[in-house]
């Protein structure tokens, strides 16, 4: 009975252990985005590094992504995840020593190879769970790790606020400190894992599926715009906040109340999964990627003209609108390819597109940033979101999934 009742329940390890050593090794990540473009003038750096810093990571996932494909399946699991995770707590320690230029995008390089293994680990330990498991699981998975980067945001912006850069990332430093060794305490599978060697056959028909299936490749640059739009906003937040509010404004300084709007981003994904997956249960997945769309296009705009009080408003309206959309798309991405031959690698593709934008959106909205180019930026981003959801839904009433 014990062993029937513990089967139906939710397994603490490895999955909850690995969720919760990446979620305490991602919050100096997570702070990089509110802290650096605030903290530029401080650390001599220029707004166009700070671009550089904020992608660096997601450049080098390009290719690391597929390297740690390949090797994971030959190399003990156990000490691959152990010796990322130091890696991941070491980059966040060089930014608490603030060295130069150079050691800092290091440190970011390091940080996205360390990523790639965390995300791979995060299918590993899922693809042990038995079937009817693994969906929830890893909706689990990336909520608790979600949850880290909330925390690291906003207890990283209180102590930027009234201690400096430097404390900050030391007291997140400690906390990776925690990451490494529940990650070192993790035990993992014995088997080997579910990868195939050969892909270079599934990568063909992958593309070549593509290719012929328009609404999908609407799918894929809708995720692609949405990404993109979502770093724009993200790397603009603090300073979109310290040129719209005032000394008065917010509750402690422009470090919290970024980290109160990029946080409202990461933690509303707990609730957007289940609230987008019942309207997309009750409209279909179509009008509910649109209604996401265009509410997200509306705070954009709102956005873009807001002052004081109200900016902190529309940013958590932009923010909570990202969230839905983003699981808006994953539900049409689940929707367009649960019947389609080589399904992993199309969502491979998929995931390197979601880089790709993530890496160009820091460069495209930091390196010629003025004040006077945040409503364009934010116009721009609610007009590319119109556009590719509305070509998506019009290209895919025409051909619907053979299992929708």
């Amino acid at each position: 009975m014990n062993g029937s009742a513990r089967n139906r329940g939710v397994r603490p390890a490895p999955t909850f252990l690995c969720a919760v050593a990446v979620a305490l090794l991602i919050m100096g990540d997570s702070l990089l985005y509110s802290a650096l473009p605030v903290s530029a003038p401080a650390l001599q750096l220029s707004l166009f590094q700070v671009s550089v810093l904020l992608s660096a990571n997601r450049w080098v996932r390009l290719a690391s992504n597929t390297v740690v494909a390949l090797l994971v399946p030959r190399l003990p699991i156990r000490w691959f995840f152990a010796s990322a995770s130091v890696l991941g707590m070491a980059s966040t320690v060089v930014f608490a020593r603030q060295p130069g230029f150079g050691a800092m995008v290091l440190a970011r390089l390091v940080w996205g190879l360390a990523w790639s293994v965390f995300r791979q680990a995060a299918y590993l330990v899922v693809w042990q769970e038995p079937r009817e498991r693994q969906g929830r699981q890893l909706g689990y998975w990336w909520g608790i790790v979600r949850i880290g980067s909330a925390v690291g945001v906003l207890l990283g912006g209180i102590v930027l606020d009234l201690h400096g850069f430097a404390a900050a990332f030391w007291t997140l430093s400690g906390l990776a400190v925690l990451g490494v060794g529940l990650a070192a305490l993790m035990r993992w599978p014995s088997e080997s894992s579910p990868f195939v060697d050969s892909v270079s056959r599934g990568l063909r028909r992958a593309w070549l599926t593509i290719s012929r299936n328009a609404p999908l490749r609407w799918l894929l640059l809708l995720g692609a715009g949405m990404r993109l739009s979502i770093t724009v906003s993200i790397a603009l937040m603090s300073l979109y906040l310290q040129t719209r509010m005032s000394g008065s404004d917010g509750w402690v300084g422009v470090g919290f109340s970024a980290g109160l709007v990029l946080s409202a981003h990461w933690m509303s994904l707990l609730l957007a999964g289940p609230a987008v997956g019942w309207l997309a249960d009750r409209m279909g997945h179509l009008p509910a990627l649109m209604l996401v769309a265009v509410t997200t296009a509306v705070s954009l705009a709102c956005a873009a003209f807001a002052h004081g009080m109200w900016a902190i408003v529309a940013g958590l309206g932009v923010m909570l609108g990202f969230s839905g959309l983003r699981m808006a798309v994953e539900i049409a991405m689940a929707a367009r390819t649960r019947s389609l031959p080589d399904a992993h690698l199309i969502m491979g593709a998929y995931a390197s597109l979601d880089d790709l934008a993530a890496a160009v959106g820091p460069v495209l909205s930091l390196t010629w940033f003025q004040p006077a180019l945040i409503p364009p930026l934010f116009a721009g981003c609610a007009a590319v979101l119109l556009l590719l959801s509305a070509g998506y839904v019009r290209s895919a009433r025409y051909r619907l999934p053979a299992h929708p």
